[in-house]
């Protein structure tokens, strides 16, 4: 588990090296669900070609990660494993079921367990627990605050460690 501040850029630095890649998940007309695509949009105005934004079809998107090839995809996502509004992890993916959080056609999790296996790319999850996932909602202030907090922890992590976007662009 990570908190805000420092300690979620002491706990992504070590993940940001190499070739990276942001997939943010979710739909922002839902609230807190658009966490991830907005944690995408802001990382993307210093390095859009680390970002993608997958919104609520991850799934539709596995052919371009795999030409990326990146080392590490990040997804990023409105995760709800029974936390405060605005708490941010690094989620463990043999416990997401117990969590039953994932709202997606097709779950995040098979798709890292295709592109671990098949493509050879590392996935990790970062999740932001979310308050009000209902349609029309706005973003609560919890999420907002983690919003901006993870976004610019992503951002200073690429920078300095170093790390190259998928295209093969550094940092």
């Amino acid at each position: 588990m990570v908190g805000g501040g420092n300690g979620l850029y002491t706990t992504l630095a070590p993940l940001l090296r190499g070739r990276v890649l942001l997939a943010g998940v979710g739909n922002p007309l839902r609230g807190d669900d658009g966490a991830g695509p907005e944690v995408v949009r802001r990382v993307g105005r210093a390095f859009p070609e680390c970002c993608l934004d997958c919104g609520e079809v991850p799934e539709n998107y596995l052919g371009l990660i795999k030409e990326r090839s990146p080392d590490l995809l990040l997804f990023v996502d409105a995760v709800d494993f029974g936390g405060q509004p605005g708490e941010t992890r690094i989620c463990d993916w043999s416990s997401l079921r117990a969590y039953g959080w994932d709202t997606h056609r097709f779950p995040l999790r098979a798709l890292a367990d295709y592109l671990e296996q098949d493509a050879g790319i590392q996935v990790k999850l970062l999740g932001i627990q979310p308050g009000n996932t209902l349609f029309g909602s706005r973003m609560t202030e919890g999420v907002e605050a983690a919003v901006g907090e993870t976004s610019q922890a992503i951002t200073s992590a690429l920078r300095e460690q170093h790390a190259s976007c998928t295209e093969g662009k550094p940092v």
